[in-house]
């Protein structure tokens, strides 16, 4: 009897210790696997960290290309890089897995085209399949009007239809942008022509109040002079008249 008793005991502690383990983790993998509002804030915050940029890569010829990488990416989450406006079946997805250290860089040769890259961030954890951001990365293009005669004067270097790479494909004809660069150029060297005609006005005006001081300076002397020898002669024809009324 008294070991049936201790029996029971036994199994009563053994319910009291096991079954509130089992329920606790039923509970936490419950909310570990739901896409709740906690989930959601959890995975926004990640999502948050992911950037995107572009940089230009030259290989051992000097040849150009582009290396796009995507940034921060997770366990908890995935990216899918697509041509905005492309083919969505030439998506590129990239899980953590295949980063390196949450980092994923690929390269693209092209360089005659501005090509804008559509980022989204997807959750891979908590059962939530909803699109969690998005963000674009725009690489430039080569803009064949710097190579051209008319873009290689100081003036225009700097001009936005001359410089060498560009984010944005231009809305005008070509002839209309040579026409652009040249009224810019046009346009530089009229400011800087008046410019300089101003500064000669200016250097021309101060030679003349220079010359002016020095006539007027030169005019003191003399006439500070001329009062001199006027007072020394007065003084040497008084001291002759009076030696001569002495003799007299």
């Amino acid at each position: 009897m008294k070991k049936i008793i201790y029996e029971f005991f036994l199994l009563v502690i053994f319910l009291f210790i096991v079954i509130p383990n089992v329920l606790a983790e039923e509970t936490t993998t419950t909310i570990d696997t739901t896409c709740n509002y906690n989930s959601q804030a959890y995975l926004n915050r990640v999502a948050s960290n992911v950037r995107a940029s572009y940089a230009f890569h030259y290989d051992e010829n000097n040849n150009v290309s582009f290396d796009i990488t995507v940034y921060n990416i997770t366990e908890d989450i995935y990216v899918v890089v697509n041509e905005k406006g492309g083919d969505k079946r030439n998506a590129r997805e990239i899980f953590y897995a295949m980063t390196d250290n949450g980092s994923y860089t690929f390269n693209v040769a092209d360089i005659d085209n501005v090509i804008t890259y559509e980022i989204t961030v997807r959750p891979t954890v908590f059962g939530c399949v909803n699109d969690i951001r998005k963000l674009n990365v725009t690489k430039p293009k080569h803009n064949k009007f710097s190579d051209e005669d008319i873009c290689q004067y100081d003036e225009v270097l700097d001009y936005f239809y001359c410089q060498e790479w560009v984010t944005q494909d231009f809305s005008m004809s070509d002839s209309a942008v040579r026409e652009k660069i040249i009224a810019e150029r046009n346009n530089y060297r009229k400011t800087s022509q008046t410019r300089c005609i101003s500064c000669e006005i200016e250097e021309e005006a101060t030679t003349k109040r220079n010359a002016f001081n020095k006539l007027k300076l030169y005019a003191i002397i003399g006439l500070s002079l001329g009062i001199v020898i006027d007072i020394a002669i007065i003084i040497v024809l008084l001291r002759r008249i009076r030696r001569y009324s002495v003799y007299e």
